[in-house]
């Protein structure tokens, strides 16, 4: 449903909840982060994909569009599920950081359990039922699981011909042959799934709505591609022809070169995007409202050819953008979304989003850049739109002010914020909280006013990303109360 109230609220993904297991959980600790925020009187929880994730952490180019994360799946409630033992779950001294996720450390440790878990679990009529009701995805991602496992990795352009190609003769045969090795798939699904309509009562219950996330494009190691290969622009040896990415804009001076295959939009609009519309289906299912990833790609897409290594070497390529958000709306007519408009942003994106009255995204330390051509400052945003003081990609208030920033957008920030070097964070969070913007969101690590160290991701760069933790004890009750008292100062309850 559409929600049009005064909000505000944090962004801070499932990974970076406290955890022993070395990377958050749908546990306790999300359940006493939803806590936390209510105390805040915070009613907005922005989360990153929770799709699985290759060894490098990046939620951005996951496994599949459907599937959940099983690294998020709590241990705990295995055990008290009786399917694995307390010493199952204990990790060995010094194997994981309170302070940082170590992908394949904590993935080595979790699928084991998840497999020993599996031995006792029992089929029952609901687990039944739910892979019957999410057939249309799961039954292609227990194959391309099991698939992986048989072939080692998940570069399958690279595997046998009849696997690559899908051959029907041969996937019935590996079916009947490897029935266990799906049906644990399966099972991994349905707990993660289980687990996160849980926490999303616990949320909702309590007043707080859950912001999700999908990704513009996925994997060429992922289900989707494998499993629709024909609506993805790929050679005759299932590999792309143009890669995704983007020219030079206020991320990046030298653009970005994410390498994920372009749909064939085509194709897609002539089955009336029905992967499209399954994936924001299930989406719609799991989260309050829906945070459309690089948004400007609905309108057109940036095209790097496979062999350049530049992605200033890349041409626009336009999108039925406008016949997609119709079918969308009339389809979905109370979905809520919210559209990343960010980046290098012409014309017709901003007559895409406001075609359908989609909020977009005001970033506040991008709006001190003299190349922020639509000056969003919190003067001239409008109240249909999203405030931010920086997003997952931005560095948090200090590292920016102080490690990033020029000269001039220091004295630009701290002149607009009627601020102050010490209190720098504050000084921008209160611009953002007082705006017009319906909502108001920020990164924790600026609410506790950490710096450069606690970057989430720094668009572009391949590693050392997505690896920023939290601890509980870390959280400054002072910076709650502050933040508590500006969410009532400004109508921003909600509750």
């Amino acid at each position: 449903m559409v929600d049009y109230r005064r909000r505000s609220g944090l962004i801070l993904h499932i990974s970076s909840l406290p955890s022993p297991h070395g990377v958050g959980a749908l546990g306790k600790s999300a359940y006493q982060f939803v806590d936390t925020m209510i105390n805040a009187r915070q009613t907005l929880w922005q989360i990153l994909p929770t799709c699985p994730v290759h060894p490098d952490g990046c939620p951005y180019t996951g496994l599949s569009a459907f599937a959940g994360n099983p690294l998020f799946i709590d241990l705990e409630d295995l055990v008290q599920r009786k399917l694995l033992v307390a010493k199952d779950i204990v990790p060995p001294e010094g194997l994981f950081s309170d302070h940082t996720v170590h992908y394949k450390n904590a993935m080595d440790f979790k699928y084991p359990l998840l497999r020993k878990a599996f031995t006792k679990f029992k089929v029952t009529e609901k687990f039944k039922s739910f892979v019957k009701e999410n057939k249309f995805w799961l039954e292609d991602w227990g194959l391309f699981e099991s698939l992986k496992t048989k072939f080692g990795d998940y570069d399958w352009p690279n595997w046998p011909v009849e696997y690559r190609d899908r051959d029907p003769e041969a996937l019935a045969q590996f079916k009947k042959d490897h029935r266990d090795e799906i049906l644990y798939h399966e099972f991994v699904q349905f707990i993660f799934l289980e687990q996160w309509f849980a926490l999303k009562k616990y949320a909702n219950d309590k007043g707080v709505r859950i912001i999700g996330d999908i990704p513009i494009f996925v994997s060429l190691k992922s289900a989707d591609v494998w499993a629709r290969s024909y609506e993805f622009n790929l050679d005759h040896e299932k590999q792309p022809i143009t890669v995704a990415g983007v020219p030079p804009d206020a991320f990046s001076a030298t653009g970005q070169h994410w390498g994920m295959p372009h749909y064939r939009w085509d194709k897609m609009q002539q089955n009336d995007y029905k992967w499209w519309f399954e994936r924001f289906g299930i989406s719609f299912k799991m989260f309050d409202t829906v945070r459309v990833d690089h948004f400007r790609a609905f309108a057109a897409y940036w095209a790097i050819p496979r062999w350049e290594s530049d992605p200033r070497n890349g041409y626009w390529v336009q999108v039925p953008g406008h016949d997609f958000f119709y079918k969308l709306k009339q389809r979905f007519t109370d979905a809520d979304i919210i559209v990343e408009d960010l980046g290098t942003i012409t014309d017709d994106v901003l007559w895409l989003r406001d075609s359908f009255h989609m909020p977009g995204m005001k970033v506040l330390q991008l709006s001190f850049d003299p190349i922020d051509h639509e000056k969003d400052l919190p003067h001239n945003q409008p109240t249909n739109c999203v405030a931010y003081t920086g997003t997952h990609d931005n560095m948090p208030i200090r590292g920016w002010y102080f490690n990033e920033a020029t000269d001039h957008i220091r004295w630009l920030a701290k002149v607009y914020c009627q601020g102050h070097d010490h209190s720098i964070h504050w000084d921008l969070i209160k611009t953002v909280i007082f705006s017009r913007a319906d909502k108001a969101i920020f990164q924790l690590q600026d609410i506790l006013g950490w710096g450069h160290e606690t970057r989430m991701n720094v668009p572009g760069k391949v590693e050392n990303n997505w690896a920023f933790r939290i601890r509980f004890q870390d959280i400054d009750p002072w910076a709650l109360d502050t933040l508590r008292a500006l969410t009532y100062e400004t109508g921003r309850e909600a509750l």
